[in-house]
């Protein structure tokens, strides 16, 4: 191959890649247009609904665990790569991705459907998340950090402008040809899997195994590497271990608030519309965050604790004062502030993970880290569903 060839790939996986960000980042917020419609056409509570969304993108993250720590530690992982390889796997989830809304669209008559259904969406980005995560940081080397903080503005950009989306598709087509479209559309994730071209010869996604008996003498094992080894990670890099800590509760802070969005604007007197604008504000300061990310990491002037610790404080602070105000501008100057830190924050763990982490335990490291996002998911839906219930959002 070429090096204009490899030069050209390597950023047809950029593009499809943050293809796929968008699309992934978008959809919780999208979800959150529907929340209503889908509460009333069902007769059902709001919080399984939000449980039913926000199983998705948990599903996404969970999968790590099970599918991609590596041969030895994942039984499941395992047997699936003796026989498929990234591209292929990540070709299904990009087609899974779409499925899931098209038989959201076309079947769905319970709420335990859209339990079903909207678990092939997670299920497909799952298959993709991690595969295109390593591949990128194979690709990119030092240039990594810089590359993944910019294109997390598209993950936010998809917060932007998908709710938009979404609400303007079903709106002029109806509930069940809009999801058909939506569907659609989001099977472009699909080229995200078959622009995972060959990594360089002599690369390996090297398992965490592996430093027994590379690295580490057996007289250095901690309990965590005998018996636990699929936590040796935040073990052996602890600050590995508190930049993921903080990430998570921000991925929680943000699911918690991220489904209930539309409807928590309505509860206060704003317009329907105006409500779904707020999430596009939020998503407009992802951007930003983003940019941020990426242009501290171009001039090395990014520090991993203040890049994670400070945007959570300053998150927490924007969505509590939002609870005290009725005025949008205000409102919206709020979620504006709430989401550049979120994009500021996780811009910064996504470009950072590789940096705090060995070459033995990154594939690992990753897999916990979406793991857990998944769990913070899955908890948010949860909980502000049952804060909905009980302040009538």
């Amino acid at each position: 191959m070429t090096a204009w060839h490899s030069k050209v790939s390597k950023w047809l996986l950029v593009i499809f890649f943050n293809i796929r960000l968008f699309f992934f980042g978008g959809i919780m917020k999208a979800n959150g247009v529907l929340l209503n419609y889908e509460v009333h056409r069902l007769n059902s509570t709001t919080t399984l609904v939000a449980w039913a969304f926000t199983l998705q993108c948990a599903l996404a993250y969970i999968l790590s665990m099970s599918y991609f720590i590596t041969f030895n530690e994942a039984p499941v992982g395992g047997y699936l790569l003796r026989y498929f390889n990234f591209r292929q796997l990540a070709s299904v989830g990009g087609f899974l991705a779409g499925l899931g809304y098209i038989c959201d669209g076309i079947f769905v008559t319970s709420v335990w459907h859209i339990f079903v259904f909207h678990s092939l969406p997670g299920i497909g980005f799952g298959l993709i998340s991690l595969p295109s995560y390593l591949y990128l940081q194979v690709h990119f080397e030092d240039r990594f950090p810089a590359v993944m903080s910019l294109s997390t503005s598209f993950l936010y950009i998809g917060v932007a402008l998908l709710p938009l989306l979404i609400s303007f598709l079903t709106d002029q087509y109806g509930h069940s040809d809009g999801l058909l479209i939506f569907g659609a559309l989001m099977w472009n994730c699909i080229l995200c899997g078959v622009t995972l071209k060959p990594t360089p010869e002599g690369t390996q996604f090297l398992s965490s195994l592996a430093i027994r008996g590379e690295v580490i003498s057996n007289s250095s094992f901690h309990f965590w590497d005998r018996y636990l080894f699929f936590f040796s990670s935040p073990i052996r890099h602890p600050k590995y271990a508190v930049c993921l800590t903080l990430g998570v509760a921000s991925v929680y802070v943000y699911s918690s608030w991220a489904i209930f969005l539309v409807s928590f604007g309505e509860s206060i007197g704003f317009s329907s519309v105006l409500s779904i604008y707020l999430s596009t504000f939020g998503g407009i300061g992802g951007i930003f965050g983003s940019w941020a990310v990426f242009m501290l990491f171009y001039y090395d002037k990014m520090n991993p604790f203040n890049g994670c610790f400070v945007p959570l404080v300053v998150n927490g602070v924007s969505l509590l004062t939002s609870v005290c105000t009725t005025t949008f501008y205000f409102t919206a100057f709020l979620m504006f502030i709430s989401g550049f830190s979120q994009g500021f924050l996780y811009a910064t763990l996504c470009g950072f993970i590789p940096v705090l982490l060995c070459k033995y335990h990154l594939q690992q490291g990753v897999a916990i880290a979406f793991t857990l996002q998944g769990v913070s998911y899955q908890l948010g839906g949860l909980i502000s569903g049952e804060s909905s219930l009980a302040h009538k959002f």
